[in-house]
C-alpha cells in the first residue's frame, strides 16, 4: 500500500526527479504510475529503484510497522488517559510526521493527534483537523471514517453540544460500535446530557460491561460517575443517595490512584449536588477543593470558579464587594483563557449580583443566548432562555417571551 509512496518521499528527500531515478530503469509515466500506487511493478523494477534512491525497502517497511505499533499505542494511551504515555508517543511520532504523511497511517494519526489536542484543551487545532478531515471522508476507509465521526462527537462533547456529538457518533458503522466499547460510553454520556436517560442508562450499561472485560479501571471509574449523573435527584432522599454514591466513587478513586484527574470532577458534582441542596457552607469546600486540585488554565476550572461564586452569592452572608471582585478575577481569567462562553456569564453573574432586571434581560437577549445560539450549545440556551423567558413574562414583553420560548422549542 505504501511503496509508491516510500519512494516518492525518498526521492524528493533527496531532491530528485522521476527522470533522474528512473533512466535506464522504466519510463517517467511507469515511474510516475508506481509513486501513486496504480500500477502492477515487477519486484526486479523495484529493486532496482531503491537501490539507486539508496534505500532499504525492507527497513523501511519494518518502519512503517513500527509506526503503526506507536500509533496504536499513542491511541490506547489518550483512551486510558495515561498522560505520559501519551506525552512519549506524541514526541515520537512528531520525529517521523513528514514520513507520516507518505503512508497510510497519516490519517490515524493527525486523529490521534486532535484529541491529544483536545485532551490539552487546544480545541481549535484539533476542530481544524478534524474538519480537513472530515472534508476528504470519501477517500477513507470505513474504519478512519468512523473514527473521525466518533472524535468529532468527543469535539462536540467537549464543547458541551451533545445534540451535534450525537450526529457525529450516528455516523459510525455497527461494527465499530462493536468493537470499541468507549464508543457506548460517549454515545451515553451524549443522551445522558439530553436528559434521554433510559438510552443513556442502556449504552453506559453496555459500556461498563466492555470496560470491566478489558479490566480498564480508569474507564470502570468514568463510567460509574456518568452513571451517577443520570440518577435523579427530585427528592431529598434521591439527592443523599447520589451524594453518597459520589462519596463511595471518590473513596475507590483516591485508593486506585491520589492524584486521579476524576477525583476534581467528583469534588466539583459533589459541589453542585449541595448546592442544590443549599448547603452552600458544604458546596463552597468542595468547590475549593476542586479548584485546588486543577491548574487555572484547565477548562474545568472556570466551571468550578463560576459555581463558587454562586455559592457565594445565595448564602447572602459575604459582602457584595467581596463577590464582585470575585467575580472580576473570573472575568479576567476568562479573557486570558480566550474563554467567550465564560466572560458572557461572569457578567451576567455580576449583573445578577447587583440585580439589574433590564440590564440582565439586555445582556442575555443580545449576548448571551445570541452567544448559544452561534455555538449551538442548545443545553445553556434552555437554561438561560426559562430565565430571560421569565423575565421577558414579569415585564409584560410578551411578543420578546414568545420568541425565545420559540428558540428554545427548536
Amino acid at each position: 500500500m505504501d511503496l509508491g509512496k516510500i519512494i516518492k518521499y525518498n526521492r524528493k528527500t533527496k531532491h530528485l526527479t522521476q527522470e533522474s531515478v528512473c533512466q535506464g530503469i522504466c519510463s517517467v509515466t511507469h515511474m510516475s504510475k508506481i509513486e501513486n500506487d496504480i500500477t502492477h511493478v515487477a519486484d526486479e523494477i523495484i529493486q532496482l529503484i531503491c537501490d539507486r534512491l539508496g534505500i532499504n525497502l525492507k527497513e523501511e517497511m519494518k518502519k512503517i510497522e513500527d509506526l503503526e505499533e506507536r500509533i496504536k499505542q499513542f491511541q490506547v494511551s489518550l483512551i486510558w488517559k495515561d498522560t505520559r504515555k501519551m506525552h512519549i508517543f506524541s514526541g515520537e511520532l512528531s520525529k517521523h510526521k513528514e514520513f507520516l504523511k507518505h503512508t497510510h497511517l497519516y490519517t490515524q494519526y493527525l486523529i490521534c493527534l486532535s484529541r491529544y489536542e483536545m485532551f490539552h484543551g487546544d480545541m481549535r487545532q484539533a476542530f481544524s483537523k478534524l474538519k480537513k478531515l472530515y472534508q476528504n471522508n470519501s477517500k477513507f476507509p470505513q474504519y478512519e471514517k468512523d473514527l473521525i465521526a466518533h472524535h468529532f462527537g468527543i469535539y462536540y462533547l467537549l464543547n458541551a453540544n451533545s445534540e451535534k456529538a450525537l450526529y457525529y457518533l450516528k455516523l459510525t458503522s455497527d461494527s465499530y460500535r462493536e468493537s470499541s466499547p468507549e464508543f457506548y460510553y460517549h454515545y451515553s454520556l451524549a443522551y445522558s446530557n439530553l436528559e434521554l436517560k433510559t438510552l443513556a442508562s442502556y449504552y453506559s450499561e453496555k459500556a461498563l460491561k466492555a470496560f470491566k472485560e478489558q479490566h480498564n479501571m480508569e474507564k470502570i471509574l468514568e463510567t460509574e460517575m456518568l452513571r451517577i449523573n443520570q440518577l435523579s435527584g427530585d427528592t431529598a432522599d434521591e439527592r443523599n443517595f447520589i451524594i453518597n454514591q459520589y462519596l463511595e466513587l471518590l473513596r475507590l478513586t483516591e485508593l486506585f490512584r491520589s492524584t486521579h484527574p476524576l477525583i476534581p470532577k467528583i469534588l466539583h458534582n459533589l459541589g453542585y449536588e449541595y448546592l442544590e441542596k443549599g448547603h452552600f457552607d458544604i458546596a463552597i469546600r468542595y468547590f475549593e477543593k476542586s479548584m485546588n486540585l486543577k491548574s487555572t488554565e484547565d477548562p474545568y476550572y472556570l466551571s468550578s470558579y463560576f459555581s463558587y461564586i454562586n455559592c457565594l452569592i445565595q448564602k447572602r452572608t459575604i459582602s457584595v464587594d467581596i463577590i464582585l471582585k470575585n467575580i472580576e478575577d473570573g472575568y479576567q481569567l476568562a479573557n486570558k483563557q480566550q474563554d467567550e462562553k465564560f466572560k458572557l456569564l461572569f457578567t451576567y453573574q455580576k449583573l445578577q449580583l447587583l440585580k439589574k432586571e433590564k440590564e440582565i434581560l439586555n445582556h442575555l437577549t443580545k449576548e448571551l443566548l445570541p452567544f448559544f445560539h452561534k455555538t449551538e450549545n442548545h443545553t445553556l440556551y434552555k437554561i438561560y432562555g426559562k430565565v430571560a423567558f421569565d423575565l421577558c413574562f414579569n415585564q409584560k414583553l410578551m411578543s420578546q417571551a414568545a420568541e425565545i420560548a420559540k428558540r428554545m422549542l427548536d
